[in-house]
This record gives structure tokens, sequence and C-alpha cells, in this order.
């Protein structure tokens, strides 16, 4: 009997046993797999983690409309085009970059001598009515941004937009709007530090010329006088009193007359006004070659009409230099390009009658901000049109 039971429990025992093994297999075979499949996820995982998609890089710039726009990096391609290019591009061109990333310039502002000096490929970048392209002819080009003036948002801006085109606008009219529009084209070229340098030129001019006149209290009266021939009759007009030219006046030591005219535009002014107000300095400006600011100084001084102005008896009649003539407004340093702060410095020199360290200002410019060499620079200065 106890033999039986015996026997019975050492067969239970080894049922038991087997059980234990078979589940403890399934255990083991369970755990192997589970080791296999994290095992392969995480090669997997790795493998991927190994070589990472590029991700796609941007800038951000807020524009003088205060719009921020994100573009794409790096910025291969962009495009100066609408009505007043010419002023923006030559901004951009103190920028080192600028000869790489612009891609289409007008004929006119290629012509230049100081441009082409500065862009040795700039003739190779001629398109035909790239000051005034229209929105399917920039798209076309496919730019990675599109700069235009502020005021072309609504005829040019929107519809390019519409079209998935990245557009920044800029101004440049005045000291205030020089810092932050240099600051965007900075970004635009991807040269902060250039951008720093550049508006530290031109705060620290502005600065040093305000300064000298802060006390002046017999400041001469001065006119700006444009002589406009468009539409086929000769006309004089003068810079309204928030205009550029009128603001450039008074701070380089003058008594601007134009501050009794209204508005940034030009203002017809006859002779009968001219008579009353008898400048003592007049600055002429044409914008073109034909009749040019020399041919119309010449003019004025040789006309009877002139001869009781006071600037005419004295000898005081200026043209305002021009560095690309013959191609319109791109050279006439009063206009809002580059150069209104060489014309700041001219006017200082010619109201106070004092030009001491003039030229080595203006070579100074033209060899730190664009990046002539002296030589280059004074052949410039030397083809410059002009009471220079």
């Amino acid at each position: 009997m106890i033999a039986i039971k015996l026997y019975a429990w050492r067969e239970e025992i080894v049922c038991n046993i087997g059980e234990f093994e078979l589940n403890n297999q399934k255990t083991i075979i369970i755990v192997t797999l589970l080791v296999v499949i994290i095992a392969g996820g995480a090669y997997h995982i790795s493998r991927n983690q190994g070589t990472p998609e590029e991700t796609t890089q941007y800038i951000t710039v807020t524009d003088c409309l205060d719009r921020t726009v994100q573009i794409e990096t790096p910025i291969e391609k962009i495009i100066f085009t609408g009505r007043g290019s010419a002023l923006t591009l030559s901004v951009a061109y103190l920028f080192d970059t600028a000869p790489e990333k612009i891609i289409g310039v007008s004929d006119s502002f290629a012509e230049s001598t100081l441009f082409s000096l500065v862009d040795s490929s700039i003739s190779e970048k001629v398109v035909e009515g790239a000051s005034d392209m229209g929105v399917e002819e920039i798209a076309a080009q496919e730019p990675d941004v599109v700069v235009l003036k502020s005021y072309l948002k609504s005829g040019v801006g929107d519809p390019l937009e519409s079209l998935g085109v990245k557009v920044v606008y800029l101004d440049l009219e005045n000291l205030d709007q020089y810092t932050r529009d240099v600051e965007t084209m900075g970004a635009l070229m991807e040269e902060p530090e250039k951008a720093e340098a550049i508006i530290e030129y031109y705060q620290s001019t502005y600065t040093e010329v305000e300064t000298r006149h802060t006390t002046t209290t017999d400041a001469p009266s001065v006119l700006f006088l444009y002589y406009n021939t468009k539409g086929g009759t000769a006309s004089f007009m003068s810079p309204g009193a928030d205009w550029l030219q009128t603001v450039v006046t008074q701070t380089a030591g003058g008594d601007p007359l134009s501050l009794e005219l209204e508005g940034t535009g030009w203002n017809n002014v006859n002779m009968e006004q001219i008579a009353e107000w008898n400048p003592k300095i007049i600055f002429i400006v044409t914008y073109k070659p034909d009749p040019s600011c020399m041919d119309v100084e010449n003019l004025i001084k040789s006309d009877d009409v002139w001869q009781n102005i006071d600037a005419v008896e004295n000898d005081r009649v200026y043209s305002v230099p021009d560095d690309c003539f013959g191609t319109d407004t791109v050279g006439s340093w009063d206009t809002s390009g580059s150069r209104w702060i060489l014309c700041l410095r001219w006017m200082e020199a010619k109201i106070s009658g004092d030009d001491t360290g003039l030229t080595e200002d203006i070579r100074e410019f033209y060899v730190d901000l664009y990046g002539l060499s002296v030589s280059e620079a004074e052949a410039l200065m030397e083809s410059i049109v002009g009471d220079i």
C-alpha cells in the first residue's frame, strides 16, 4: 500500500516538474520574442536617427509696414523692382553679398560707373523693364523675395503675394526710416554686422553735422530748385516742408524757403515767388543729362531776369553733385538713395563756405561703404558732375 502511494507521489511530482518545464519554456520563448521585437525597433529608430532629414531654415523680418515676413534661407535670389527701385538698389549694393543675390537690374542702373565698379557682372543682370516689371514676369523669375517701396503694395505687392511670392517693403525717406530699413536689408543680405556699420556711419555723420549748427541764429535763406521739363513745358519746382531735401538743407545750416510749402512732393514755384523770397543760396537739380543741372545753373546766371536775386549776384548758385550722370535719378545726391548723406555734407560746405575735410569724407564713403579701392574712388570722384 505504501509502495503504491509512493509511486503515485513520484508520478505527480514528475508531472508537475514536466508542466513547470513546459511553462518555463513558453516563458523563455515569449521573452525572447519580445527582446527581438524591441531590439529590432530600437535598431530601426537608431538607424533613422543616424540620417535625420534636413529641416528648412527661415529668417523673419518686420518691414516698414510692420508686416512680419518669414523667408526661407539661404536667400539667393532678390528682385528690386517698381518705381523707386534704383534708390533701394543703391542701398542694397552697400552690402558685400548684393552682387551674388541681386538677379536683375534696369539698363540705366547698370550703365552707372559707380555700380559697375561695385558689381563687375552687373551688365549681365540687365532685364528689360526691370524698373517696372509686371507681376507675372517677376513671379517667373522665382525670387526668394521681392523688395518694393511701400507705396507699391496695392498695385504690385498684393498681386505678387497672391501668387505666393514673398514681398518686403522699404521706405528709406529719412534717418529713422534708414535705420529701420537698413536693418531689414541686412537681414535679407544675411549681413547684420554690415548693417550695423552702415547705420553707425549715417547716424554719426548726421549728428556731427546737426550738432555744428544747432546754435546757428543767422542761417542764410536757401532755395532748392528742381528744373522740370516733363510734358514739354519747363518749370521750377521746390520740395515740400517734410521732404528729404528740405530736411537736409536745414540740418546743413541753411534756412530752407521750402518750409513754407506743404507735404512731401514737388511744388511749382514761379519767378514772382522766387523774387519775393530772394534766396541767398540756390541748389539746382534736373535728374537728367539734357538739360543737366550745370546747364540750368549757367542759364540762371546768364538770364537778366535772375540778376537781382541775391544768390545770383553773389555767385552762390550750385548744381547738386551726380555720381551716375546720365542715369536719371540714380546718381543725384539729393535723392533718398544711399548718397543723401554725402549731399548733407556737401550742402554744409557750400552753406558755410568751408569745405575742409569734404574731399576726404567723400572718398571715405566710397571706400568704406561701397568697398571701392582708393584709386577707384578717386577716379569716380573725378567723373562726378556738379559743383563738387
